[in-house]
């Protein structure tokens, strides 16, 4: 959701996306037909394998430094999330081609840190509004189809794939053995997620004010129907990735904070279903963090954000988000370019949170004991 245009005036990147173009007589015709770039694939994923690391990043502009994934490589995780904001385009237009966004991705499938990962490690994805095509765009974006369309050529999902026939990019897997499985439920919060309610107080709210309206959605009904037979599946740890936050509540910044209710039946689902092992994971705000919320859920549920890896915010915005009055919030933030992992030791039943830089040093920790990661 940060505001391309927002980075770009403390200096962090020289390219200048334009986010919020409305002419589409500015671009349609010029870019008309643009060649599909390259699809990016990874090693297949063996659900029978034994997962101990996972590593986990959003907000990369190909654009610039790759150094970081140096580092993810060093860590040597089993698998990789790219929980969104995956490339940045030079350009954000309504251009149904998606031109720039194209040439972003083209730029990503030739950073060769990304590629050296993706031959060795599995890579699990979905994206935010900057690899939807549009900043805040939601349902009402008139290139949904066209992104998602794209989404799949990039990833290089087969034609077998359930998110080739059906809207969204959402989609899970199941790996390890019995009594150490680990489910990746990667959600899409962009595609049906509803139009979000303008702010009448920007210094209290931001851009967006929190609406109770029960017509507005941030997965749909089909994606909300699919979750709930995923968090019934059997797992021991479950890693439900969403794009934005969804615990951090007293922010300025897109999230599930915009749509209360909505936040609600996610919890409300999780005790519903009795799904044991739910460890929230988020990025999108170009800092990373962890967060805790401990009312109305059914055990406490931790949100491990990790957000930018090439991207972090500066200057004054740097010092609102790091001190921030958040109640939720049971970490001091990182503010530098970083990457996350989770790490689980089945012996001891526990897993820890790492949030590394980018020589994948540990900057901030915290650990959960599995088995108390379910409803009493």
């Amino acid at each position: 959701m940060f505001h391309s245009g927002e980075i770009m005036r403390q200096g962090l990147f020289a390219i200048s996306v334009v986010a919020g173009l409305t002419s589409a007589g500015t671009s349609q015709g010029v870019f008309a037909e643009t060649p599909m770039p390259s699809p990016i694939s990874s090693v297949d994923i063996n659900t029978g394998s034994l997962v101990s690391r996972i590593a986990l990043g959003s907000c990369f502009a190909p654009q610039l430094d790759h150094d970081i994934w140096n580092g993810v490589k060093a860590s040597k995780p089993d698998l990789f999330l790219f929980t969104g904001d995956n490339v940045y385009s030079s350009e954000e237009t309504e251009n149904t081609d998606l031109p720039f966004l194209k040439e972003a991705y083209q730029l990503l499938g030739d950073v060769r840190g990304f590629a050296e990962l993706r031959s060795t490690v599995p890579v699990m994805v979905t994206w935010d509004d900057h690899d939807y095509g549009m900043n805040d765009a939601g349902a009402s974006w008139i290139a949904r189809q066209e992104a998602e369309e794209l989404h799949e050529h990039v990833w290089a999902q087969s034609k077998s794939d359930p998110r080739r026939s059906r809207d969204g990019v959402y989609y899970s897997g199941i790996i390890g053995p019995d009594r150490q499985r680990v489910q990746v439920i990667m959600l899409d919060t962009r595609f049906f997620r509803s139009d979000l309610k303008p702010s009448s107080d920007r210094k209290r709210f931001g851009k967006f004010e929190p609406s109770s309206a029960v017509d507005k959605t941030m997965l749909g009904a089909e994606q909300w129907s699919w979750l709930a037979a995923e968090l019934r599946k059997e797992a021991d740890v479950r890693l439900v990735v969403s794009s934005v936050a969804i615990v951090a509540d007293n922010h300025d910044m897109e999230g599930w904070r915009t749509l209360p209710l909505e936040r609600q039946k996610l919890y409300d689902l999780i005790d519903d279903t009795a799904a044991n092992g739910v460890i929230l994971i988020s990025g999108d705000r170009h800092f990373a963090g962890f967060y805790r919320e401990t009312e109305n859920v059914p055990y406490p549920l931790v949100e491990f954000m990790s957000s930018s890896m090439n991207l972090p915010i500066t200057g004054d915005t740097a010092i609102k988000y790091r001190d921030e009055s958040e109640p939720r919030k049971i970490s001091t933030s990182v503010m530098q370019a970083n990457f996350g992992t989770v790490d689980i030791d089945w012996q001891q039943r526990k897993v820890e949170f790492h949030i590394r830089d980018e020589a994948g040093n540990s900057l901030r920790t915290h650990q959960l004991n599995i088995d108390d990661l379910q409803k009493r």
